[in-house]
């Protein structure tokens, strides 16, 4: 045989198959055949057999439960003659088929932020949904937070979607939602929880001060300060909060609290 091609009509990939794909071994002979005498198998199953302008193409529908990897084949033929061919099991080309009998599988999946605290956003912070498949994927939709994400292959398999947090998007715990399909096609189930227990918490209220109060404890009035003086700050914050920094009387601070209540106090000296 002059040549010996084999691809398959995957709507994806012509080098991949999935159960309902056809699968297509097209070949040309040297001299004429005995169409009787040609017997081609693929997978080890008989095929359809067609000829056109001297070459022959065979052809067979997976159901997807023939053996996975890549399809082997035969041609069995005879000349004019009857003389009996050598069987062919390969491709001048190279070409191949390979049939992917399972779907593929998200199997590692994080949720960080690049805010100080990775597991919390504000408005500007960008979410990274980091996700490693069992295979190359194709078709990948992810949503953060209910929008539409970007993505980039980090290496073979590792992906990462991520979104920059703004008003539009709703407080609390951001979720996300991965759809995905393998290079032939077949969907794998879609993935919207972490495999390491990751999440991230979006918080685009602003912090607020309120009731708060200093005064002394001078005898001649509250708002008035000697040597031995205690000057009492107190506060209340809207909301939990970090990095909370209190400055009384030019010195740094450490309040007691009281859920989002604050405390704290300075006595005056002659340094003051």
């Amino acid at each position: 045989l002059s040549t010996v091609h084999i691809e398959s009509d995957n709507a994806n990939n012509t080098l991949i198959a999935i159960g309902g794909d056809n699968v297509y071994l097209t070949f040309t002979p040297e001299e004429p055949l005995l169409l009787d005498s040609i017997v081609v198998t693929i997978a080890g199953l008989a095929t359809t057999l067609t000829e056109s302008n001297g070459s022959y193409t065979a052809t067979l529908t997976l159901t997807g439960s023939e053996p996975d990897g890549i399809l082997e084949f035969t041609i069995d033929f005879k000349d004019r003659a009857g003389n009996p061919g050598i069987q062919v099991t390969a491709t001048t080309d190279e070409s191949y088929v390979n049939h992917d009998i399972y779907p593929p599988e998200i199997e590692i999946i994080s949720i960080t932020s690049n805010n100080s605290d990775s597991t919390w956003a504000k408005v500007g912070d960008s979410v990274f949904v980091t996700f490693t498949a069992s295979e190359t994927l194709d078709n990948i939709s992810i949503t953060i937070a209910g929008v539409s994400s970007s993505y980039n292959e980090l290496s073979v398999a590792k992906y990462q979607g991520y979104h920059v947090m703004d008003d539009s998007n709703d407080e609390g715990d951001i979720p996300f939602l991965i759809t995905y399909t393998d290079l032939g096609g077949a969907i794998g189930p879609d993935a919207d929880t972490t495999t390491n227990n990751t999440n991230v918490q979006f918080d685009k209220t602003v912090p607020e001060f309120s009731l708060t109060r200093m005064a002394t404890n001078n005898v001649y009035g509250d708002s008035l300060a000697g040597i031995g003086s205690v000057d009492t700050l107190s506060f209340t914050i809207s909301e939990n909060q970090r990095d909370l920094n209190v400055e009384l009387a030019g010195s740094q601070k450490t309040p007691e609290q009281e859920e989002l209540n604050f405390i704290t106090t300075h006595t005056f000296s002659e340094s003051d």
